[in-house]
């Protein structure tokens, strides 16, 4: 399917018509399809036909746009009153890939969509939006997901921390966001980074940044020692 400019009407036609399209071209793929290139008129053109269900990784229009980082497309399909916390087959959810891609502004309107709500979603691996976050070093989502109540001590399958995922990928900025939280004012009544959680093999995130071999990873070491100084 190309982009939808001069072609509208031909789509009009066969939806209209109900043209007899081979199993893999149905008006579904089309609308992922027109969600995934962020094709907006296209695919408000399919939502008034109501095409709207996971492929068969149970993926929606809705995680394709997120995945993608179409905020035209996220916007148009949020507007028509999608599902914003359906799971695809790993049980993540279009803020899980929003999350994951560092895309801002589609994780504000998902939490907008879902009132905040969806923030501890577990995917396959019991990972919630902030894991997929961390492990990415995408702080600026971070900021927007604690801020919305987000669990700052969450853990995963491998009871990792966002703090054990941010210190494992090298990223300074995470980690500082994360052992610097809930220490203004402001966030003072949200709970504080825990620097002693151990995960399965019973590390810390101080112990894992320890066996990192980057100067990001010695950086990140410096910060969580400095931070376990001021607060012990």
């Amino acid at each position: 399917v190309q982009h939808s400019n001069g072609h509208l009407d031909t789509v009009r036609v066969l939806l209209k018509e109900e043209a007899d399209m081979c199993e893999s071209c149905t008006r579904d793929m089309f609308l992922h399809m027109a969600a995934k290139e962020d094709d907006w008129k296209l695919t408000e053109l399919l939502l008034q036909t109501n095409a709207d269900t996971p492929d068969k990784a149970k993926k929606t229009a809705l995680h394709l746009a997120a995945m993608e980082g179409n905020v035209d497309a996220v916007t148009s399909l949020l507007s028509h009153k999608v599902k914003a916390g359906a799971k695809d087959m790993d049980g993540s959810t279009p803020l899980h890939y929003a999350a994951a891609g560092g895309f801002v502004s589609i994780v504000s309107l998902l939490l907008q969509s879902l009132k905040k709500k969806g923030l501890e979603e577990r995917n396959a691996w019991r990972k919630t939006p902030l894991h997929a976050a961390a492990e990415k070093g995408h702080d600026n989502v971070a900021v927007l997901l604690l801020e919305a109540g987000a669990k700052i001590n969450t853990t995963d399958h491998n009871k990792d921390t966002p703090l054990h995922c941010a210190a494992q990928g090298g990223h300074l900025e995470m980690v500082k966001r994360l052992v610097g939280w809930g220490q203004s004012s402001q966030m003072g009544k949200q709970k504080k980074v825990n620097l002693q959680a151990t995960n399965k093999v019973g590390k810390t995130p101080l112990q894992i940044a320890e066996t990192g071999d980057t100067p990001q990873h010695e950086s990140i070491l410096l910060q969580c020692q400095s931070h376990a100084r001021i607060t012990n």
